[in-house]
């Protein structure tokens, strides 16, 4: 059986990550992504992590985003109320108790959040003096222990790790109630090491582990408990110095049922290699941590489950449709059944028309000299035993309806065999109505079925599409789009600002706003980069990073011009003017003697080099990564036009990006010095794309700046996002915060 929750000894190498992941991280956020399951968002300058946590089942960090609900449950508002933003000082395990605490600051100025990973498992949110703030739920563990708000958590009730000795051994062998159990199971039960471990052990001393123990196991092999011994004091190192041990994480999986190649199913993970799966049977994965495995583990099961429901759910919607479909196909069948019958039965009546006519005449008869009921029947039964071949046909009377049922068959001479021995079919006549009339009756009644069965025909496709587009749509609202577990994509440095690649795979960045502008410049503006601008309110600074040190193509020049105009107050107003750029060692931060430059604002020193202007364009593309072995088919892809010479773009060398010499005269604040002051530019990160290139696809263009979706106003309308300086390495988004 594949191996469901965390074990003591497993905490003890997953709290020795946690402490490397966690200590020195602020928690930025936590999210409930089931009643049981939560993630912690750690995070500092440059780096995030993320630890999943299942009460009673795991915690680990986790490469996987899942889908959340939209509003977080009042458990998660009240743990953010209390810890959001607060410190990891401290990761450990309680004993070796299955119980993790996370410490967050210090002294009295502290919290602890403590998991439990035991029976139904808990969340726990105390003071500096272990006393429960909240929790995820309220028990009551024994007559003294209760766990509820303004109780204190029992931290000294940890149980310690007391290392094996050879007497403990010998103690645990002979003690009373061990004798005829299995090896493995009297140590699983009386030890912390867990079930695996022991079993590791006992294979590591060539013990059979379902080997029964007897009176005098230990006298009768002497070698063979102290190889056992020895084995148990290695876990022992472990569990004391997890630390010792080589970062390094277990996968034990076999092939799946259904054959199929590639396909596997996990058994079981660990922090070192065990002995009971060292055969052909299982497949080992190692990864770099014991973290990884973890998360690799569970995720895998979450991933599986999730396709599970989503199915369950598909087949419930689809047997719906099926048994709409169903119950209109058993009403046609039995109206088609119905007019076989009518037929059937007028035929009968036809074929017997004399005896029907004279069985009908007698109960009109008898009725007519008013016979009782009782009596009439009495008569006929008599007439039956007499062997009167009309009282022998009639099978039963209805007078409340004025109808009696007659037994009929085919005893014409065209009759086929067939028909000769069936039996005879009961017939419900009319005694008001001659056998012709009757007949008729029954013709009527075919036909009405016949119609009933054509409007049916009818409505069935129409049924049946109807309930096909609610299961359709009720699909839609209960199953994800998408799939619930994704790789975590760390993103790029320059995604926290607007940007686009050109159509010759230049990268073009442009400030959100004055300080992005600021970093921007101070920070990513490197040699052979240009600079480019437009003298227009709410223009932000664009770079195109040249890293090569080519001369920048025009048609990259033109893309990054009509990007910086476009996202200005020109957009608005729909004024097509032109941009400007410059190189990188034009721009300066260092204003004239007696003048300040804020926050954005930079120094042009030299000649401008304007652009034709552009229309107002704004491009959305959908740009993917390849796999890496599918580079090479991209290699030649998005380059820069060149002539057939061979040269560089439009047929001119490629000298490396000169540095301008500036003259003396020119600092002093004459006609050729300009101070841009960039005011910030609002907007998402969508590109700017003229030229629609192999690596975009599914290009919306608005050639209308009204209709856009961007905003563009002035620092007076929106001063733009904001952002942290502080992570200036990495992009800022959170995929996780769209949901609370």
């Amino acid at each position: 059986m594949p191996k469901q929750r965390i074990s003591s000894v497993d905490i003890k190498f997953l709290v020795r990550e946690l402490q490397q992941s966690c200590i020195g991280f602020r928690l930025a956020n936590l999210y409930d992504v089931t009643g049981k399951v939560y993630m912690l968002k750690f995070a500092k300058p440059d780096h995030k992590e993320f630890v999943i946590v299942e009460s009673g089942v795991r915690i680990h960090t986790t490469a996987y985003m899942r889908a959340k609900p939209t509003l977080p449950s009042a458990f998660t508002l009240k743990l953010r109320k209390h810890l959001r933003t607060w410190r990891c000082e401290k990761v450990e395990q309680l004993g070796v108790d299955r119980i993790i605490d996370f410490t967050f600051g210090r002294e009295e100025a502290c919290y602890h959040l403590i998991f439990e990973f035991y029976a139904k498992g808990n969340i726990i949110l105390t003071d500096h003096e272990y006393t429960i703030v909240a929790l995820l739920r309220t028990h009551k563990q024994d007559a003294e222990s209760l766990f509820a708000v303004k109780e204190r958590y029992p931290v000294e009730k940890a149980v310690q790790h007391t290392p094996m000795t050879e007497e403990a051994l010998l103690a645990l062998l002979s003690s009373p109630g061990s004798e005829g159990n299995s090896i493995k199971q009297v140590l699983s039960s009386k030890t912390e090491y867990g079930p695996a471990q022991v079993e590791h052990c006992l294979l590591t001393a060539e013990i059979k582990p379902n080997t029964k123990l007897k009176s005098g196991f230990s006298t009768a092999n002497p070698e063979a408990v102290q190889r056992l011994l020895q084995a148990l004091q290695a876990v022992d190192d472990l569990i004391a110095h997890p630390e010792a041990a080589p970062a390094a994480g277990y996968i034990y999986k076999v092939p799946s049922p259904s054959g199929a190649e590639g396909e596997f199913l996990y058994e079981h993970f660990s922090a070192f290699p065990l002995r009971q799966y060292a055969t052909e049977r299982f497949q080992s994965e190692e990864l770099p941590s014991f973290n990884q495995s973890v998360d690799q583990y569970f995720s895998k099961f979450e991933d599986q489950k999730a396709e599970g429901e989503v199915e369950s759910k598909q087949q419930e919607k689809l047997s719906k449709v099926e048994k709409v479909k169903l119950d209109h196909e058993n009403r046609i069948r039995e109206l088609q059944q119905a007019q076989e019958n009518s037929v059937r039965k007028a035929e009968l009546i036809i074929c017997n028309a004399e005896d029907v006519d004279a069985a009908i005449a007698v109960i009109r008869s008898a009725l007519a000299q008013s016979i009782d009921w009782t009596e009439l029947k009495r008569v006929v039964k008599e007439q039956c035993r007499m062997g009167n071949p009309i009282a022998m046909i009639i099978h039963d009377f209805h007078f409340e309806e004025n109808k009696i049922t007659l037994l009929l068959g085919d005893t014409t001479d065209d009759a086929a065999e067939e028909d000769l021995t069936a039996p005879m079919l009961p017939v419900r006549v009319d005694i008001s109505l001659s056998a012709y009339a009757n007949a008729r009756t029954y013709f009527d009644q075919k036909k009405k079925a016949v119609a009933k069965e054509e409007k049916t025909s009818a409505a069935t496709a129409k049924a049946v599409k109807s309930a096909q587009k609610r299961a359709d749509k009720d699909l839609k609202n209960e199953i994800p789009s998408g799939p619930t577990i994704k790789v975590l994509r760390k993103p790029y440095w320059f995604e926290k600002f607007n940007w686009f690649i050109t159509s010759e795979n230049l990268l073009v960045i442009s400030g959100r706003d004055a300080q992005q502008n600021e970093i921007l410049v101070k920070r990513y503006l490197r040699q052979g980069d240009v600079y480019v601008h437009a003298d227009l309110h709410g223009a932000s600074s664009c770079i195109i990073k040249n890293p090569l040190g080519k001369p920048v193509p025009p048609v990259s020049l033109s893309q990054a011009g009509s990007m910086c105009v476009a996202r200005s107050a020109a957009w608005d107003s729909k004024i097509i003017t032109s941009a400007w750029w410059v190189y990188h060692n034009q721009v300066s931060k260092t204003a004239p003697t007696g003048e300040y430059l804020p926050t954005g604002s930079f120094m042009i020193r030299g000649k401008k080099n304007f652009l034709p202007p552009n229309p107002l364009v704004m491009g959305l593309a959908i740009i993917w990564k390849v796999a890496d072995e599918c580079i090479p088919n991209h290699v030649h892809e998005r380059r820069p036009r060149e002539d057939d010479d061979g040269t560089g773009p439009w047929g001119q060398p490629e000298p490396q990006v000169p540095e301008l010499e500036v003259p003396d005269e020119d600092l002093g604040g004459d006609a050729n010095e300009d101070t841009e002051e960039d005011g910030p530019a609002d907007g998402g990160g969508a590109g700017l794309l003229r030229d629609p290139s192999p690596l975009c696809s599914d290009a919306t263009l608005s050639t209308n700046p009204s209709t856009a979706s961007t905003d563009t106003s002035g620092p007076e309308e929106s001063p733009g996002p904001s952002w942290d300086p502080l992570e200036a390495g990495g992009a800022d988004e959170d995929p996780l915060e769209a949901g609370g």
